[in-house]
């Protein structure tokens, strides 16, 4: 954090929606309508559960209509973030197994570790998580819950494909393990729409589904939501009111109205156009001046996740990169055991393109530097790695 507020430094760190690119305008207006045509109703309690005009407003235009999600199926939360503690806290008893994925989101990690939960981890391929693992696990373990993020996937960009997706869901329903779907990224798409989430492919109430206005909107707003069966959502929604008797009400109805006024897909339309050109120019700059530094580009989302040559760390680089002036997150943060020393999480959708292009030229400085002084490291003979 200290690194990230140096006002010398371009942070590729914090996966946020780019500032400059906030629809504040559209926004501004609806919230002043709002107070002069709906005056204290918009600044007064309503239900734990959220605004009903704001549940049906996602039930009906956010979520897939083949999922067949009604209002009472949606509870609002605080951010996705309170969305993943109300599940853990219903659902996680300390000692319990709970299936991440490998790398994973580090809010999840943090989320289910304070439930007391024992994280297992399931490592990815192209078509996300490998199920040959996951069924080993799950037989062995039983666990609670099995979490993942299918689409544009946090930190590493894969995405499920349908058949995995498709898979997955008779896996976890022959184990009886409900599935937590994150999808804070679904909708931040650059070509292909991708497939039908985890939760309009169930049939059979097995999805929790959590997403996000803080990518799509504001992160200011601090609004999510979770779709999942009623019983599940009236379980969360007490939970919830132990700590937090209600969100926001004036953010939950300006929400409402900048969906149902077509602002969000309007806006969606206009991101969708401005963050692959920053994604590009961040690839460009990777192949001309990193071009050992191997990654994927991600279809949709917010991120590149890197891979650094041969017995680089990225701890080592992030130092001399702060000396460059860049920040970035390492990857072994997204890890709940050993792994990702090598790795780091790049994001793209921040800054602007020549901020982008700054940050790679720094990054490249400092990567010259720590490549130069690993090789001047002498090598130790004889030394037993430690068996974990």
């Amino acid at each position: 954090m200290t690194l990230v507020a140096r006002k010398d430094v371009i942070s590729l760190a914090a996966g946020v929606p780019a500032p400059d690119l906030y629809p504040t305008p559209a926004f501004r207006q609806i919230v002043r309508d709002l107070l002069r045509e709906e005056g204290q109703t918009v600044l007064g309690p309503c239900q734990t559960q959220g605004l009903k005009s704001l549940r049906y407003a996602i039930a009906g235009e956010l979520m897939d209509p083949v999922a067949g999600v009604g209002p009472d199926e949606v509870l609002i939360v605080t951010g996705s973030q309170q969305g993943l503690d109300l599940v853990a806290r219903a659902f996680v008893e300390p000692g319990d197994a709970v299936v991440i994925e490998a790398p994973t989101y580090l809010g999840a990690l943090q989320t289910f570790r304070a439930a007391g939960g024992r994280l297992l981890s399931v490592p990815l391929d192209e078509s996300g998580l490998r199920l040959d693992v996951l069924e080993g696990l799950l037989a062995r373990y039983r666990p609670k819950l099995i979490y993942t993020l299918p689409t544009y996937q946090n930190p590493s960009g894969v995405t499920q494909d349908l058949e995995r997706r498709r898979a997955l869901l008779d896996v976890a329903a022959h184990f009886g393990v409900p599935i937590v779907e994150d999808d804070p990224y679904g909708r931040l798409y650059y070509g292909e729409v991708p497939p039908p989430s985890l939760k309009a492919l169930d049939t059979r109430d097995s999805v929790i589904y959590l997403s996000t206005f803080s990518k799509i909107m504001f992160p200011g707003l601090r609004l999510g939501w979770i779709a999942a069966p009623r019983s599940v959502v009236e379980r969360l929604a007490l939970i919830k009111q132990r700590v937090d008797l209600y969100g926001n009400t004036l953010a939950q109805w300006s929400t409402m109205a900048f969906i149902r006024e077509g602002h969000l897909d309007a806006h969606l339309t206009a991101v969708r156009a401005i963050y692959p050109r920053r994604r590009q120019a961040m690839v460009d700059e990777l192949e001309r001046a990193c071009p050992k530094l191997e990654f994927r580009v991600p279809d949709g989302g917010f991120n590149l996740w890197c891979r650094l040559p041969a017995d680089l760390k990225a701890r080592d680089l992030l130092v001399e990169a702060g000396r460059e002036g860049v920040a970035f997150v390492p990857g072994e943060v997204f890890h709940a055991e050993a792994g990702g020393e090598d790795a780091l999480r790049l994001n793209f959708s921040s800054q602007p393109e020549p901020a982008i292009r700054k940050a790679i030229s720094r990054l490249a400085e400092a990567l010259s530097v720590v490549k130069s002084q690993a090789e001047q490291q002498p090598e130790v003979e004889g030394v037993a790695q430690p068996l974990v």
